[in-house]
């Protein structure tokens, strides 16, 4: 059964809500019409590592930082579809799905998996998969268990991540194009970490995409 379908029967006993203001929604609508109409059109480029891209939706701030962390601490799973569903209407066209042989997400550590029950990340990648019709694989693990990057700050970010995870499976990535999914993205030490990671691994090309992105302070 499809996931849409699924989605529709659910919706009977569970009415959908837009991930970020809660009102109620269609079946499988991204959210609702007050909410679409005020998304920023752009999409957030950066630079991460010296030679990685990353592509955002959305700015991590107001109802979109509230939205990751509904899905995120929230344990609102369902959310996931429809923030997926976003990114791949926000990217369609940007990015060239079709370029692209495997979709990944960056791991988290087998206790704050089990502690929270779920990767979000995984969750919006294995989501995405579905849209742009490109297989889900787990490439990475997190070995080492670190502090939150939330929690520090310059060049302590980086350290931080350094040793943390490892490619699963060289015959996975080997003169693969890989897209590398995340939530978000801060300071992008994490995603160059997990990029250069595969691109050691032989890896062709490495295209990184995040829900939302956090920006610069203006005075």
């Amino acid at each position: 059964m499809k996931v849409e379908t699924k989605r529709k029967i659910a919706s009977v006993f569970f009415p959908e809500r837009c991930p970020y203001c809660s009102e109620l929604v269609l079946p499988c609508e991204i959210a609702c019409d007050e909410c679409i109409k005020d998304m920023p059109k752009e999409i957030f480029h950066k630079q991460i590592g010296g030679i990685f891209s990353v592509a955002s939706a959305l700015p991590y701030k107001d109802q979109y930082k509230d939205a990751i962390l509904r899905l995120k601490f929230g344990k609102r799973k369902q959310f996931s579809y429809q923030l997926a569903k976003y990114m791949y209407l926000k990217f369609f066209g940007e990015v060239i799905f079709e370029d692209y042989d495997l979709i990944s997400s960056v791991p988290l550590h087998k206790d704050n998996l089990k502690e929270r029950g779920f990767n979000q990340s995984e969750l919006l990648a294995r989501d995405l998969s579905r849209f742009i019709n490109v297989s889900y694989t787990e490439l990475l693990n997190k070995s080492r268990k670190n502090k939150p990057q939330h929690s520090l700050t310059g060049d302590k970010r980086e350290k931080n991540v350094k040793g943390v995870y490892r490619c699963i499976d060289k015959n996975l990535v080997e003169g693969k194009r890989i897209l590398l999914v995340d939530d978000i993205i801060t300071t992008g030490f994490t995603l160059t970490e997990c990029a250069s990671i595969l691109e050691k691994a032989g890896a062709k090309e490495i295209m990184c995409l995040t829900f939302a992105i956090t920006l610069p302070k203006t005075t």
